[in-house]
């Protein structure tokens, strides 16, 4: 296992400092789930990471070309009349098909298939994403960027969704912000907890809710934001 380190970025939007100095490292391959509060730069550092917005000051280690990244957009545009069979063809069009995901498995047949016959603007929210995000695993790439995959999802579809991730992250690089933290208890995602100098926390679901049990997403956002107040 290798990592893909930042260190020493530093951004500026208009008056306002992102991030100051900070440093962080993800596992590759591995999953990586971003947690913060609204506005504190997840997006940002997406944007930087995959090249669409230029840091002030920094330096990456080990992570690929642009061209060789899957970044995901939390709102994604699409034609409404096309199907999901036609959404998928068109994003293996574009690239060699990850070995990781086959048609003939399990999670393929009995999840994905229902969806292909059906035009993208007769889906939920919730089985929209679900193709989406399967649809950019399918396509083999060094590392893959999804912006909040689990906002605005019903608990079912989260958990197809993470089942994909978790899937591609044996084998690549996967970065996801969320404010969702609980569908993820029973993978290996390491949980990064972002502030402006880079991170309060690092660690597994186990050691992100050792001090107490029977928490939920709240109460460990809550905890992960009390620890972070002594360094503001």
């Amino acid at each position: 296992m290798s990592t893909l380190t930042i260190e020493n970025l530093t951004f500026n939007y208009e008056h306002h400092r992102v991030f100051d100095h900070a440093s962080l490292s993800f596992d590759n391959p591995g999953l990586s789930v971003v947690l913060g509060k609204n506005g504190i730069g997840k997006s940002t550092l997406f944007d930087i990471i995959s090249g669409l917005v230029k840091a002030d000051s920094g330096q990456r280690h080990g992570f690929p070309a642009p061209k060789d990244m899957m970044y995901v957009f939390q709102d994604i545009p699409y034609t409404a009349n096309i199907t999901g069979a036609e959404l998928l063809d068109m994003y293996t069009a574009m690239n060699h098909k990850n070995p990781a995901f086959s048609n003939d498995d399990s999670f393929f047949v009995d999840v994905i298939t229902p969806l292909l016959s059906r035009k993208l603007g007769a889906l939920s929210g919730g089985e929209l994403t679900l193709l989406f995000v399967y649809a950019s695993a399918a396509i083999d790439k060094a590392l893959y960027l999804f912006d909040e995959p689990l906002a605005s999802v019903d608990p079912e579809n989260q958990k197809m969704i993470v089942t994909i991730l978790d899937q591609l992250s044996a084998v690549k690089p996967v970065i996801v912000s969320s404010h969702s933290i609980l569908p993820f208890q029973d993978t290996s995602a390491i949980f990064k907890y972002l502030t402006p100098t880079g991170t309060a926390f690092s660690g597994t679901y186990a050691e992100l809710t050792a001090s107490q049990d029977h928490l939920t997403d709240f109460d460990i956002f809550l905890e992960l934001a009390h620890q972070d107040e002594p360094s503001r």
